[in-house]
């Protein structure tokens, strides 16, 4: 997707060219040389494969009935979307966006509640990680990372948690 993107761009990009140099008296062959030539380049970019945007949408109803006359009925929705990348051989960089709230670091699920008010983003994930030497099977990550400890169950540690640090 992200190809098509660039070969979109590069295209529009060379055809607005294209018309300037028709405009200046530049011959046909000028024009498809420099063509040929942001074509090779968008091709030939390596950052569009080393970066990937990836996001979801979650939408549920939740219905709560408890002991006596408390009946919750609610409407939910989750947004997340996020770029992650390739900075070097040994080092890898992510960023997320996602609905929430402030009140809580466990759910990233907003209440749609009938009054039409704007709804929270918050950065849900910005991190650096380094891979030590091949070999070494060690790695640092910086910021606010996904979780990093092996999940038995909730009782632990909560897999919604996105801890901060190192």
């Amino acid at each position: 997707m992200n190809k098509k993107i660039i070969y979109s761009i590069t295209l529009g990009l060379a055809l607005s060219a294209a018309s300037v140099f028709a405009a200046e008296g530049a011959d046909n062959e000028s024009i498809l040389e420099r063509l040929e030539a942001l074509e090779g380049s968008a091709k030939n970019s390596s950052w569009a494969e080393k970066v990937a945007i990836k996001g979801d949408v979650r939408y549920r109803y939740e219905h709560k009935e408890d002991d006596g006359d408390v009946t919750t009925d609610r409407h939910r929705f989750r947004a997340r979307v996020g770029a992650y990348g390739k900075l070097a051989d040994n080092v890898k960089a992510g960023i997320r966006l996602a609905s929430g709230s402030d009140e809580t670091p466990t759910s990233t699920n907003e209440t749609l509640d009938g009054n039409a008010s704007e709804k929270d983003v918050w950065i849900d994930l910005a991190y650096i990680t380094i891979d030590c030497p091949k070999g070494s099977g060690l790695s640092a990550t910086f910021g606010k990372m996904k979780q990093p400890w092996v999940q038995v169950s909730d009782l632990i540690f909560d897999t919604d948690v996105n801890p901060e640090g190192i």
